[in-house]
């Protein structure tokens, strides 16, 4: 209720202003008699405030329409700040009918229209937060009941117990990913920047994928240009981590990923392209929603906030990210970072 009160304020202070602008004309009018009426006759004092009366009458009214009808304008705005401190998001003004205050309606609906957009993000993550939580849940509590029992076989035990690890490491990873995205989304400053060699950063990163990789027989094109880069590696390293789990994930059994660097003037350009199923134009924008999963997509072995944690890394160090799919050039990420000045980079 406080928020209601603070926005009435307006109100009190235009009923303020308009009581001083009354007092102002007053005192106004008084000192307007005594400079040139005080030493006037009776009679001509009446014949000149006749003759004023007609101009005191227009100051008078029209000092009185025009608070009337800003108090209008501010109480309509008045009344729809008290509706979203409440929580009534859907309340918008009419510029059209806004008077002076047009830019001042026009602002608020889109400062209101910010907050909805905010709001249902916030609830929608909420949403598929709990459905991915209680999915490894449910499929734990499920099979550790099934382990109670005692004529399963060594086999079946065994395959129970590989489910609840399984579930259970997507838990983690679950969990882990929230607690990233979080931090992410409530840092602004990047930290602990250096200058490091990007080329080995990410033959590393494409080396500890091989295991994975592995398991599906997929072959690996590496093509990295000599390049160091400044910002902060772990950040940097949580990029390619993503793009190549993402990339195996959707390469089917005996594909090809080919991961390339390059430069181009002030920028460094690093591609992670794979032979997988192609996306459909319109979900390439619905990529780096949270939670978000294409239905080609192994489900058991994704959460959908990868490329969300790359999408946001990208905008902290001023770098982008480019989507690429169609049967020409395959499924392609592109990620753009650009070269700060005064840094001694290799290429």
């Amino acid at each position: 209720m406080h928020k209601v009160t603070y926005a009435n304020k307006l109100i009190g202070w235009f009923l303020l202003y308009f009581l001083i602008t009354i007092l102002v004309g007053i005192a106004c009018f008084t000192a307007a008699y005594f400079l040139f009426f005080s030493h006037a006759t009776t009679a001509d004092f009446i014949d000149r405030l006749i003759t004023m009366s007609p101009l005191a009458t227009v100051f008078f009214l029209l000092n009185l329409y025009v608070p009337t009808l800003f108090y209008h304008y501010f109480r309509k705005l008045s009344t729809a700040i008290a509706r979203v401190a409440n929580g009534d998001y859907s309340v918008r003004l009419d510029v059209e009918k806004a008077g002076p205050l047009k830019h001042v309606y026009r602002d608020f609906n889109i400062m209101v229209e910010e907050l909805s957009h905010t709001q249902m993000l916030r609830d929608d993550f909420i949403n598929q937060f709990s459905h991915e939580f209680k999915t490894p849940i449910t499929a734990i509590n499920g099979f550790a009941k099934l382990l109670q029992n005692d004529r399963l076989s060594s086999e079946e035990q065994q395959s129970y117990l590989n489910i609840i690890e399984k579930e259970t490491h997507r838990l983690s990873n679950l969990t882990t990913n929230v607690m990233t995205l979080t931090s992410l989304e409530h840092q602004d400053i990047v930290s602990n920047q250096t200058v490091f060699d990007l080329e080995e950063q990410l033959r590393q990163s494409i080396i500890s994928f091989y295991p994975l990789a592995e398991q599906k027989d997929i072959s690996f094109e590496i093509a990295l240009s000599p390049m160091t880069y400044y910002t902060n590696p772990e950040l940097l390293q949580q990029i390619w981590t993503n793009l190549l789990a993402n990339a195996i994930k959707f390469t089917q059994k005996k594909g090809h990923i080919t991961v390339k660097s390059w430069k181009e003037e002030n920028v460094i350009n690093v591609a992670f392209i794979n032979d997988g199923p192609l996306i459909s134009q319109d979900k390439l924008t619905l990529l780096f929603e949270k939670f978000y999963q294409d239905e080609t997509a192994e489900k058991a072995q994704g959460l959908g906030l990868g490329l969300t944690i790359v999408k946001r890394i990208l905008t902290l160090i001023d770098g982008r990210i480019t989507v690429i799919s169609n049967e020409k050039d395959l499924t392609q990420f592109i990620v753009s970072l650009t070269v700060t000045p005064n840094i001694p980079y290799r290429h």
